[in-house]
């Protein structure tokens, strides 16, 4: 048997080999062993982690920009509540480990359809967009959805499934929080 002579396993160290040189001229973020969403500095590699804290290896992926440009609801303007309210929810853990997730509640009137959008900038080219989501504990039913124009991934809270999807998906991120996402090409900017 010839063994090689060099054999690098990330999944088993969780970091890099001292021969390897890495570069990313960006911030980014991973999803660490804890199952935390953590910010990483400006050509840091990132490592992937399953929902159960086990290390993947290393993660590598094409440049893109997230187009949802406010990931949270407390941050201002970008996202639109209908027939809902939107709360601040301090004991809820957020998926960076922080206690500022926000709560969307059905309003008495119109309980089951709540629902929170934004608008989109929509680049030539390559797109994303995602959200992260959690169960209300208090709700009787849940379903996510990201859409936008042909591409969307309808996802169901109450199960950990995702319904339907064309060009999106769920991704585990522990704690009971799902990432939702979906792709798309664009052949015109908007």
């Amino acid at each position: 048997m010839i063994r090689p002579t060099l054999a690098l396993n990330f999944a088993r160290t969780g970091q890099l080999d001292r021969r390897i040189t890495f570069g990313r001229s960006s911030a980014a973020t991973e999803m660490d062993y804890a199952g935390v969403l953590r910010s990483l500095g400006i050509g840091k590699p990132r490592f992937d982690h399953d929902a159960s804290g086990n290390c993947l290896g290393l993660l590598i992926e094409p440049q893109s920009t997230n187009q949802a440009e406010y990931s949270r609801i407390g941050d201002g303007t970008g996202w639109n509540v209908a027939r809902a309210t939107a709360a601040a929810a301090t004991s809820i853990t957020a998926p960076d480990g922080s206690n500022d997730a926000a709560l969307l509640s059905d309003s008495a009137s119109a309980p089951g359809s709540s629902f929170l959008y934004q608008s989109v900038f929509r680049a030539t080219g390559d797109n994303c967009a995602s959200i992260y989501v959690k169960r209300d504990p208090t709700a009787t039913s849940s379903v996510a959805s990201v859409t936008v124009t042909d591409s969307s991934v309808y996802f169901d809270l109450d199960t950990g499934t995702v319904t339907s999807s064309n060009d999106g998906g769920a991704i585990d991120a522990g704690n009971g929080w799902y990432r939702l996402y979906v792709t798309w090409v664009e052949t015109e900017g908007y």
